[in-house]
């Protein structure tokens, strides 16, 4: 009999999904022979779209709540015999519980582990999201550390990479500057990013800015190169 199919729900930013990763391959080993499937935000499908790992990859359909019901009467009839949302909201854990998934892992690290029906009684205290990610893996029954991050490229990102490079003078230990956030509050301010790409171009070193749109332009240093990834997995390819 073939092994029931597994959800990984991850409705965080883009950085989130690719600290899922190990989460990913951890499954993969726990439940070997499971197909898996992946619901994100429509921002982090890159990351998850060349993954041989992933039977299928689906956006969450934010803003429309016929869409999300949609979703919901679809996801049910998958027969999911595990649903995983390691970093839960109350909202995934509604999609968990729905799902009728006989197994739950839900953990919500500020609240309840809502609908959750795998016990997961390591703390919630602060450490690394991949570590956060792995307490209900390990109720799950992983043992060892997490495995490394790494993402799957595909052919398109690794081409429009090779492709910039080639257009590039010849690259020095190069380092990419990410000036970008999604929450304002957490960024680190501008000026600091521009004296740190200054100190590093006087290292001899080759720096790139990432600009995504509506981002800051790269500022007017001598030598600083900017990149605008077209997706997530040129940047990944980039990287």
């Amino acid at each position: 009999m073939p092994a029931a199919p597994i959800l990984l729900v991850k409705l965080r930013g883009i950085g989130d999904s690719v600290l899922s990763l190990p989460s990913l391959g951890a499954l993969q080993r726990l439940f070997p022979g499971a197909p898996i499937d992946v619901l994100v935000p429509s921002a982090s499908l890159g990351v998850f779209s060349a993954e041989r790992r992933v039977r299928r990859v689906m956006a969450y359909p934010r803003g429309s709540l016929r869409a999300q019901i949609a979703q919901l009467f679809e996801l049910r009839q998958q027969g999911y015999g595990l649903v995983f949302c390691p970093h839960a909201s109350l909202r995934s854990a509604i999609i968990a519980v729905v799902s009728g998934a006989p197994r739950r892992s839900v953990r919500n690290h500020s609240g309840r582990d809502w609908f959750s029906n795998v016990a997961c009684v390591t703390p919630k205290e602060p450490k690394s999201i991949v570590e956060r990610e792995f307490d209900p893996l390990r109720a799950l029954g992983w043992r060892g550390n997490p495995p490394p991050i790494r993402m799957a490229l595909g052919a398109t990102g690794k081409a429009w990479a090779k492709a910039w490079c080639k257009r590039q003078p010849r690259l020095r230990q190069a380092i990419l500057i990410a000036p970008g956030g999604s929450v304002p509050e957490r960024r680190w301010p501008l000026e600091r990013f521009v004296d740190l790409s200054r100190r590093l171009l006087k290292q001899g070193r080759s720096v790139i800015w990432l600009q995504a749109p509506g981002e800051a332009e790269a500022p007017a240093l001598k030598g600083l190169l900017q990149a605008q990834p077209p997706d997530v997995q040129a940047l990944g390819a980039l990287s």
